[in-house]
């Protein structure tokens, strides 16, 4: 997190200087492209998302329609084709020099824990501050939300499956994979016979 978040605050920096630079695709799309050869899993959601995630085209549901769907935003993102988005470019660029101080103002905060891993901010647990040991240590630990996720997709999962199931009761099924409901204790209640 601390490396993540120096990236992101030189980033921000740079944007605060000049907005145009949140709209330079050279630019944006590579800001957290270092971190690609330290974590192997975020180059491979980075390309899965932007090469490889297929949806379906509004209105037609055959695999023939199906295309990237990063592909047509970063297209009109970076070289916007619609009028009003190209009329408005310097309004963003004005935007994103307000959006990018504000996060910056955000990020050296003391009063918020982003400080302490941030090394502008001298943070305690920042990469100027880090030792070794507690680098080591972190290295092989999970970084993800998966584990507060995990009841969210078995909800939806639930949902798309039954399609008329209350929320509750799709909420259930994630709570009870959670908790292990069918794995604990069931061979308590039930009685073996002795072998004769």
């Amino acid at each position: 997190m601390p490396k993540a978040l120096d990236i992101l605050y030189d980033g921000l920096q740079k944007i605060s200087a000049d907005g145009s630079k949140l709209l330079d695709e050279d630019f944006a799309m590579e800001i957290f492209k270092s971190l690609e050869s330290d974590v192997p899993q975020f180059k491979d959601y980075m390309t899965h998302i932007h090469e490889q995630k297929e949806m379906y085209v509004v209105g037609d549901r055959t695999k023939e329609s199906r295309k990237v769907e990063m592909e047509d935003v970063r297209m009109e993102l970076f070289t916007p084709t619609r009028t009003m988005n190209r009329q408005t470019t310097r309004y963003a660029h004005k935007y994103a020099e307000i959006f990018a101080s504000g996060m910056l103002d955000v990020l050296t905060n003391q009063k918020m824990t982003t400080s302490d891993y941030l090394s502008a901010a001298d943070g305690k647990y920042s990469t100027l501050n880090q030792s070794e040991a507690r680098a080591a240590a972190s290295e092989k630990l999970a970084a993800t939300n998966d584990a507060s996720e995990a009841g969210h997709a078995a909800s939806t999962a639930a949902l798309k499956t039954c399609g008329t199931i209350r929320l509750d009761h799709a909420g259930a099924e994630g709570q009870s994979r959670a908790n292990n409901d069918f794995g604990r204790g069931h061979k308590l209640l039930v009685a073996s016979r002795k072998k004769t």
